[in-house]
């Protein structure tokens, strides 16, 4: 608190709401202003089945005090997989319920990959098969079956505005968060709103809730003088072996009619990868017919430091004769590049 106080700031902790367009309440507190930042994030989607309230959060894992025998995770997103693999990887029974694709985002040949690897070190995925009501710790699944442990609902994140009452405001918001202009402005005109609650058009990603929050302050101090950038989005979802995209994927550049070319690589006799023993790697680069770069999807142990160097490929528009020029350290993954395009 006493930080807060140093810079001239006032701190209420509570669950605050607005009363109209210029003022919120706090904790009985009333307070009004010329402008507002909204940044409340995202809170766990319910599981709404009979029961569903037993079920277990990302939020509530590492607060376990004895590792569960068998976890049924529901989900098939970054969060179902990333700790699909810790839990394993902890001694756990785990069971992934897909009810339709995993890691949607992703490149289907990656995916596959991973879920292949998923399987193999003794992790049960089961496609078409959801939970339909949790008594204590049994389980019943959509085809009748039932398993006994504990669930951890994994179906994914929804924006945190539920109490804010943003009608009182004239804040407009859909299932997708608070609706932003370019400059983060939402439907008040005095009011922002940034990061994973807001419904921009980056990924509900911690790098992107950054840059926002940057963004929406300018915006405010300085009268709309800085419009989100359209910059490739490179992801990660930190399995082992971790998987990344960044750019177009396949079904995408199909669905835009993009005219492309599909460079698949099986990277796990490269010297890179064989040295560590890393069966899995692989690259699925795509690229326009003038040689730029739409998209790298990677997986592999060097997969998170790779897409970076991607996604500045992207982002300078570099074609495949720039990077074909440079010259890497060898041996190391980023010396690799030049052969995946």
């Amino acid at each position: 608190m006493h930080h807060w106080q140093e810079h001239g700031i006032d701190l209420f902790e509570g669950e605050p709401h607005f009363i109209d367009e210029d003022s919120i309440v706090i904790e009985g507190h009333e307070i009004s202003a010329h402008q507002f930042l909204i940044a409340s994030g995202q809170i766990p989607r319910p599981l709404d089945i009979p029961g569903g309230d037993a079920a277990i959060t990302s939020n509530d894992v590492f607060d376990l005090e004895v590792l569960p025998q068998h976890v049924i995770i529901v989900g098939a997103g970054y969060i179902a997989f990333e700790f699909a693999h810790i839990l394993r990887r902890f001694g756990c029974d785990v069971t992934l319920l897909v009810r339709s694709r995993a890691l949607k985002p992703f490149d289907r040949k990656v995916v596959k990959r991973l879920v292949d690897e998923t399987i193999q070190i003794g992790i049960d995925v089961r496609y078409g098969i959801e939970p339909v009501d949790i008594n204590g710790d049994v389980v019943t699944l959509s085809d009748d079956s039932t398993l006994v442990g504990l669930v951890l609902n994994a179906t994914g994140r929804i924006p945190s505005i539920e109490r804010l009452r943003l009608d009182a405001a004239g804040i407009e918001s859909d299932h997708g968060g608070v609706l932003v202009n370019e400059f983060l402005q939402t439907t008040n005109p005095n009011v922002y709103a940034a990061g994973d609650v807001a419904k921009s058009r980056n990924p509900a990603l911690t790098p992107f809730a950054g840059q926002e929050g940057r963004i929406a302050a300018l915006n405010l101090l300085r009268n709309n003088t800085r419009p989100l950038p359209e910059r490739p989005a490179p992801t990660v979802v930190f399995t082992t072996p971790p998987i990344a995209k960044v750019g177009l994927t396949v079904d995408e550049a199909k669905a835009q009619g993009i005219d492309y070319e599909c460079k698949d690589n099986d990277l796990s006799h490269f010297l890179t990868y064989e040295r560590i023993n890393d069966t899995t790697a692989f690259s699925r680069i795509l690229l326009s017919k003038d040689g730029h770069v739409l998209g790298a999807h990677l997986i592999g142990q060097h997969a998170p430091e790779l897409i970076n160097l991607f996604s500045f490929i992207i982002q300078n528009n570099m074609t495949h004769q720039h990077v074909k020029h440079l010259e890497f350290a060898y041996p190391t993954s980023a010396s690799d590049v030049s052969f995946l395009i």
